[in-house]
Order: structure tokens, then sequence, then C-alpha cells
């Protein structure tokens, strides 16, 4: 018992993140899964999994104004 939580324990570094930048739970530091998702299901973009923002915009309907 001890031996598998060693070598879960030793894949991570001091501060808790692996050697591709994720901590156990698999967020990295910004607090983004491996798929690029926070823990609320959005990307950075703002928009989740099925690509709708959270007013209910797509990705195609968003009209960006520079």
């Amino acid at each position: 018992m001890n031996n598998k939580i060693y070598n879960l324990l030793s894949k991570y570094d001091e501060a808790g993140y692996d050697r591709e930048g994720y901590d156990l739970w698999g967020y990295d530091k910004e607090g983004f899964d491996r798929e690029g998702f926070n823990k609320f299901g959005y990307d950075r973009e703002g928009f989740n999994r099925k690509g709708y923002d959270r007013e209910g915009l797509s990705r195609f309907q968003k009209v960006t104004t520079p």
C-alpha cells in the first residue's frame, strides 16, 4: 500500500505538478484541464464544451469588434 502511494506521489514535484504541468486532479496552474477547460466547463476564451458562451451565443455567432 505504501509503495503505491509513494509511486503516485513521486510523479509530482514539490509544488504538486507533474512533468506536463498538471496537478493530481488534472488541472494546470491556471485551472484548466488537459483538454483546455476549467472546472466549470469553460475554455480560456469563455466557451463551454458544446461551443457556447455564458450568454448562449456560439463561437460562430459571437461578433468581435475592434
